[in-house]
């Protein structure tokens, strides 16, 4: 009787781990996670009506200057001119140090740059639409797929690979979604220039769900 109490014990638990096995593998199929990220925040100029004002001395009455205090109001003249004199030296001027401002400003806009589009690519029954480009935010790039669609899968991750059998590439992270607009951040030690493509991959089966050929869009 014991005997047969632990074949049923051994039955029950192999039947759960294959349960497990499959639903592990075959959920993500029928899985769907929507993300839409926005694009990376480009940086703009100042408006021209952000300008530095001095108001230290707006609220201050003009009051008219009599023939009994002219003297003395020539003489604070004459230090103040003095003062100014002395000290004009030490001042950036206003005009100068906008300019510095606007051509960082500029810098900054110019550094905003975007590639042109190419097309997802599904492999081995595993559809897949959308397309990638690259964004570069001053020394910060990023891959972003648009429309896209894929199947999930178990593990799936995201690669920058210079073949698509994944044999040489950069592990971006796992993938965030299966559906929208979504950005992945290249590491900055890293050249985008050396890598090819754009792969979805199933690290536990080593198997590729999709690509994006980036060959032509990489240098802009």
């Amino acid at each position: 009787m014991n005997m047969n109490k632990a074949w049923i014990f051994v039955i029950i638990s192999v039947v759960i781990i294959i349960v497990s096995f499959l639903w592990w593998i075959f959920y993500p199929i029928f899985r769907v996670i929507e993300v839409n990220d926005e694009l990376p925040i480009e940086i703009t100029a100042p408006s021209q009506n952000n300008q530095i004002q001095d108001t230290r001395f707006s609220n201050l009455k003009t009051y008219e200057i009599t023939e009994t205090t002219n003297s003395i109001y020539e003489n604070i003249k004459e230090n103040k001119e003095y003062i100014d004199t002395q000290t004009s030296s030490k001042k950036e001027p206003v005009s100068e140090k906008r300019s510095i401002e606007t051509e960082a400003n500029t810098e900054q806009v110019s550094a905003f740059k975007e590639s042109d589009t190419t097309p997802v690519v599904g492999v081995g029954g595993h559809d897949a639409s959308g397309s990638v480009k690259i964004i570069t935010q001053g020394s910060k790039q990023y891959i972003r797929y648009e429309n896209f669609s894929t199947i999930d899968g178990p593990e799936l991750r995201v690669y920058l690979s210079r073949d698509l059998g994944a044999r040489d590439y950069i592990d971006l992270g796992l993938r965030k979604g299966t559906r929208g607009n979504i950005n992945y951040s290249v590491p900055e030690n890293v050249d985008i220039n050396d890598y090819k493509y754009v792969l979805h991959w199933c690290r536990p089966f080593r198997v590729l769900f999709n690509y994006a050929d980036i060959e032509k869009i990489k240098e802009f």
